[in-house]
Parts: C-alpha cells; sequence; structure tokens
C-alpha cells in the first residue's frame, strides 16, 4: 500500500476509497440515495460539497448541498442534486463529503468519500470536419506517398506499417503504430497469469507481415490493408491479424485490427490488446477525458474520477514502482491528446459510429525494458528521448495474486477473437 518512503501508491489510494465511510446506493437526475456507513456516529462532522465535470467546460459548476441532520449509522439519506449548466458535451456531477472542522490529525476540508453521478450520457464521437478535396496518391517502390491538404503519410507496402506523418512541416511519428499484446507484468500477474505468459513465451512473440494490399474506393479514401501474424519464436500459438489502414481527405487516418488467435498451447489470457507507436521527443503536453490524475485499470478505478485533465510533460504521468513493472495506464478514456507547441495527435475508438472507452499510457519507456528491469536505476538507463504512446481497446486487471486471488474472470481479457478501430486526427 506504500512505497518504502512511505508514501502513498494507487493501491492506498483505492483502498481508502473501498471503505469510505460514505457510499452511493442509487441516483436519478434529480436526487442522489447515500448510506452512512459509519458504525457509531452521525454525518453531523461533514459537509457536502459539488463540481461539475465536463470535456467541453472543465468544471465550472460548483456550490454545496446540506446534508441532513444526525443521519445515524447504517441509515440512507437523500440529497437533492443542483441544476448543472453547460454547453455541451458529456457532464457528471462530483459530490466531495469533506470534514466540516479539523481534527487533531487531519485538516479541515480532508476528503471523506466522493462520488460521481452521470449528468448527461457519454458524448458522440470527435468527428474531422467533412471535406470535399481529394486524396493524391503516388506509388514508388514499396512506398504509398498520399496527400490530403496540409497533411502527408507515408506507408511501406513492404513491411505494412505507416512510416511518417506530416502535418505541415511538423513529423507526428518516430515509431510506426503497430498491433500489441505485451505489457510488463506486475506483482499481481507474477504467480498466475504472468507465469503463462512466460510459460507460453508470449514476451518472445514477434510480429510478422505477409500480404499487403490496397484500394481505393473513391477519390477522398483510400485503404491500406495488412496481413499479420503475431506468435513466439516456439510453440505453435499465434494471432492472426488483418489492419487496415484508411486514409481520408479530411485529414484523418483510422486503424482497424481484426485478430484471431489460432494453433495449440495457447495463453489463456492476454495482458492487452492494442497500439504502440512513438512521436518525437517535444510531444510532452497531454490531455485526455477519462479516468485520473492518477493510474487506473479495469478492475482498480472507482478512485480516479473522470474528468479532464493535462499535463505538460510525459513524466508527471509515469509511476515510478521500486521493481520496475506495468505502471501509469489510464482508463475509461473518451479520447486522448498528444501534442508539441506547433500541433496535436487526437485519439478516439470507434465502435459502431460511435465512441468505444479505452485505455491509454504515455511514457518515455518500451514496456520491454520495463519487464527486463530489475530496479529504478536500470530502467531509467533505457529511457528513452521519443514518446511512446500505448492506445489499448481491451486491458487485463490487477487482480491481487501476490497475495490473493488472481484477476477475477469478469475483469480478465481472455485469449478469444476480438477487434478494434482507432480514429487519428490532428
Amino acid at each position: 500500500m506504500v512505497n518504502s518512503d512511505h508514501t502513498p501508491n494507487a493501491g492506498l489510494i483505492e483502498y481508502k476509497k473501498a471503505i469510505e465511510p460514505v457510499q452511493l446506493v442509487e441516483s436519478t437526475k434529480t436526487s442522489a440515495k447515500f448510506i452512512n456507513r459509519y458504525d457509531i456516529i452521525s454525518l453531523d462532522h461533514l459537509v457536502c460539497q459539488y463540481a461539475s465535470a465536463s470535456d467541453v467546460d472543465g468544471n465550472n459548476n460548483t456550490g454545496s448541498i446540506a446534508i441532513p441532520a444526525t443521519v445515524a449509522p447504517g441509515q440512507n439519506f437523500e440529497l437533492q442534486l443542483p441544476e448543472i449548466t453547460s454547453s455541451g458535451g458529456e457532464v457528471l456531477l462530483n459530490i466531495s463529503f469533506q470534514l466540516k472542522e479539523a481534527t487533531p490529525y487531519l485538516e479541515k476540508g480532508f476528503e471523506v468519500a466522493t462520488a460521481q453521478l452521470p449528468i448527461t450520457s457519454v458524448a458522440s464521437l470527435q468527428q474531422p470536419p467533412s471535406s470535399n478535396d481529394k486524396l493524391e496518391v503516388n506509388t514508388s517502390r514499396n512506398t504509398l506517398n498520399i496527400t490530403a491538404s496540409d497533411t502527408t503519410w507515408t506507408f511501406n507496402t513492404l513491411h505494412g506499417t505507416l512510416t511518417s506523418w506530416r502535418q505541415k512541416s511538423v513529423e507526428l511519428i518516430s515509431g510506426a503504430p503497430k498491433f500489441d499484446v505485451f505489457r510488463a507484468p506486475t506483482d499481481n500477474d507474477a504467480p498466475q497469469d504472468g507465469w503463462d505468459w512466460k510459460d507460453k513465451f508470449l514476451h518472445l512473440a514477434k510480429l510478422s507481415t505477409r500480404k499487403v494490399e490496397w484500394t481505393q474506393p473513391s477519390a477522398d479514401v483510400l485503404t491500406v490493408t495488412v496481413h499479420q501474424r503475431l506468435a513466439p519464436p516456439v510453440l505453435s500459438w499465434s494471432i492472426e491479424a488483418t489492419v487496415s489502414y484508411t486514409f481520408r481527405a479530411n485529414e484523418s487516418a483510422s486503424i482497424k485490427v481484426n485478430g484471431t488467435p489460432k494453433g495449440q498451447n495457447l495463453p489463456r489470457t492476454l495482458p492487452r490488446i492494442g497500439l504502440v507507436m512513438e512521436l518525437p521527443q517535444d510531444f510532452q503536453k497531454t490531455e485526455w477525458f477519462g479516468r485520473g490524475p492518477g493510474e487506473s485499470y479495469r478492475d482498480s478505478k472507482l478512485s480516479q474520477p473522470i474528468g479532464k485533465y493535462n499535463v505538460s510533460a510525459v513524466d508527471e504521468l509515469w509511476v515510478d514502482y521500486e521493481v520496475p513493472q506495468e505502471s501509469s495506464n489510464r482508463t475509461d478514456v473518451r479520447w486522448v491528446s498528444v501534442s508539441n507547441s506547433k500541433t496535436s495527435l487526437l485519439a478516439q475508438f470507434v465502435e459502431k459510429d460511435g465512441r468505444k472507452l479505452f485505455d491509454f499510457q504515455v511514457s518515455h519507456y518500451d514496456m520491454h525494458d520495463v519487464a527486463a528491469a530489475g530496479h529504478p536505476y536500470e530502467l531509467r538507463k533505457k529511457k528513452k528521448e521519443n514518446v511512446v504512446l500505448r492506445l489499448d481497446a481491451e486491458h487485463h486487471g490487477l487482480g491481487s495474486g501476490s497475495c490473493g486471488p488472481r484477476t477475477l474472470d469478469e475483469y480478465a481479457l481472455l485469449c478469444e477473437p476480438f477487434e478494434f478501430e482507432v480514429l487519428l486526427q490532428t
């Protein structure tokens, strides 16, 4: 729960949320029912504050809500919710129960419990503006050069990789996007799921390209289809993947991946399913709408409320565990933008023309380097200048395998056929 210097880690923050003494029972758009989980005291020592969260406005509706007097231990009580105004987008209401007065060990205003209530539904996909322009496509040996207004993409048809994306004079890609399922094992992974991944040589799995083909169904769209195989150098299992890149005249590109695990000795679960790519080192500002500000995973996330967050340097997102391992993931993300002083790259996941929630990680580390390091100083020697952006459609939960049961099946990423699509735009 704490590091060797006694600073709390994500586990302790999540534990505080799990045992909070005031918990949400149910809610409507106008009211919310809570329960006092204290054993012997009422809630008269607390005040209730609220603030709205929006991907358009940020936090701009604030105020307080009166708590009924003398709410007994174990008793339910109801709060009338304020009317929230917003100029659009997804809106949520954050409720905070805080100490009314200081105690010998806690300051006035210390947050005892929280809740987050949806005011509107998840906002629709941020679509790039429409365009009547046409794509210009030039071919040379093993290369496609695709131009749309101020954007130029370069695609290597031999290796099936997007090697360049230039927006005017700015290069957005230092390392081509690629399909990937690996993440560094955690202490919780090691005894069970992590052991299975190692036994199946998942960490040695390499991506190979079998076939590349491209078509232009209309003047403003070009589709490149890459047939790939992810497999370790031994054993008899693989993931057969079809990766489709769609370039549009509105200067957006989407990457759709269909994967099918095949063969014998397949791992029971996969660490993650997504893409990994590298951006130039000056792409430092990261902004997202999802859970934060700290790290979160599908089975360890309720302590991190959904909101609009940003950092000015990628290193601010990194969680430096004393034994290097998977960290710094953010989940339930609606969109993420990584930018330099001139331009930005916006990523969203698409599901049936709508928005799909996803996970991301931004760092200066390759996950294979993280897995290989035994101490932080060893990992820091492998720190990359480029920014590593990981975009995940699904992620295997953390579980508690280091001291308890492995990841529950409801949070496990089972090794089954999958499909996801990422929309990228500047």
